[in-house]
């Protein structure tokens, strides 16, 4: 099929990134692309790695001088230089090229809706959190100072200077429309493919073995170590739980050479070195293996309301998951799909060990939460979501899409 139409994707982040961001925004692209009806361009930091994906064309922004080449989660000086030189770098390539939609991402969104104010492009807004909440979650503001409140005007703009919005869970988009009543709000959560694909059980026992070659009692955790994810609470946690089951092993996947060095430091600190073991990033489509040779998946997660990321991959697993019982789990999981725990040391190592001591709770909540993700979650249905907010924007902007020759 000959594309009929052009996407110019303005995405604030280092990509390709094994996070949960950067695999979110490949997985969205996959779904853009799936119909072969279109062509994008996306434009992004020069962090990362190029996909291959038939009609994705991706432009980086100049490096900064002197820089690191990594970029850390949050607000930062750099990343503001980073916005603006990806600001200058989208009106050239909206004034050069004739594109259908501009599709931004975060606070591009401010990017998106200069160019749909100059150029006349349709523009579509994917939320990956609420601007002023992930602000708090950075410890860049507190709720109802000077930032906050710019940041919700800031937020509220783009909101109402986009065609569509994509919230990617419910509590996103109601605070989004609490804001801006006006804004046109579509829930897209996101899925795992690699979760949906057949395990290699060869590589999963390779794995197993070079990790934990005793078959100790393992939970694992992935992601990275900022504040709001809870980690801190998850360590404290271990430190419980040895006491009834001393040979447990917590392994955290997905950290930076730092985090890891942080996390080994803090075993040593507390006598639980054998207990703890950081493992660096990896690419994607090893996750499935990790979480196939866990005991126990765990999201700690202690702030915030946007769904983590994980937890679609920890559900496909059909593996026990224990979760805080917070807003950010709540939205996709309940207590059918996980043991629900508050957020505190002692709470946390009593849901561990009943999901390692329990074996009927345990795959009972882990055929629960295979099913919801794939009734709810699945690639299929996320990708016609997709192609939907996309093709009723730009029918309702454009009428009949335009043809590019």
């Amino acid at each position: 099929m000959k594309p009929s139409y052009k996407i110019l994707m303005i995405l604030p982040q280092e990509f390709m990134a094994y996070h949960g961001s950067g695999i979110q925004v490949r997985n969205r692209l996959k779904a853009i692309l799936d119909k072969g009806n279109c062509t994008v361009d996306l434009l992004t930091l020069p962090l990362g790695k190029d996909i291959r994906l038939e009609h994705l064309k991706i432009f980086r922004v100049f490096k900064i001088p002197y820089t690191s080449s990594d970029i850390e989660f949050g607000p930062s000086l750099k990343k503001y230089f980073y916005d603006m030189a990806l600001c200058f770098y989208s009106f050239a390539l909206a004034s050069r090229k004739s594109y259908d939609l501009v599709y931004t991402h975060e606070e591009s969104g401010l990017i998106g809706a200069f160019v749909r104010a100059i150029f006349g492009i349709p523009h579509v807004h994917e939320m990956h959190s609420f601007l002023p909440q992930g602000m708090c979650n950075y410890g860049a503001c507190k709720e109802d100072d000077i930032i906050y409140n710019w940041t919700c005007r800031l937020e509220r703009f783009i909101l109402g200077h986009s065609d569509q919005v994509i919230a990617i869970s419910p509590d996103i988009a109601n605070q989004s429309t609490d804001l801006c009543p006006r804004a046109n709000i579509t829930t897209i959560e996101n899925c795992f493919i690699e979760g949906e694909r057949e395990l290699d059980k060869v590589e999963a026992e390779l794995l197993r073995r070079q990790y934990n070659p005793d078959s100790r009692p393992l939970v694992v955790y992935t992601g990275n170590l900022s504040d709001f994810q809870g980690v801190d609470v998850l360590l404290e946690s271990i430190l419980h739980v040895k006491k009834v089951i001393p040979d447990i092993l917590l392994m955290i996947v997905g950290l930076s050479e730092l985090e890891c060095v942080e996390c080994m430091k803090w075993g040593e600190r507390n006598e639980a070195e054998r207990n703890v073991l950081p493992v660096p990033r990896r690419p994607v489509e090893d996750v499935p293996l990790f979480l196939n040779i866990a005991d126990c998946l765990v999201s700690p997660r202690k702030k915030g309301s946007n769904t983590p990321y994980k937890l679609y991959a920890y559900m496909a697993a059909e593996k026990p998951i224990v979760a805080t019982r917070n807003k950010s789990h709540l939205t996709a999981i309940s207590e059918r799909e996980a043991f629900l725990v508050e957020t505190n040391p002692v709470d946390m190592a009593r849901g561990i060990i009943t999901a390692l001591k329990d074996p009927v709770a345990s795959l009972q909540k882990a055929g629960n939460a295979k099913q919801l993700y794939s009734r709810r979650f699945a690639f299929e249905s996320f990708c016609k979501s997709v192609q939907n907010a996309i093709e009723t924007t730009l029918k309702d902007r454009h009428g009949p899409y335009r043809h590019h020759h």
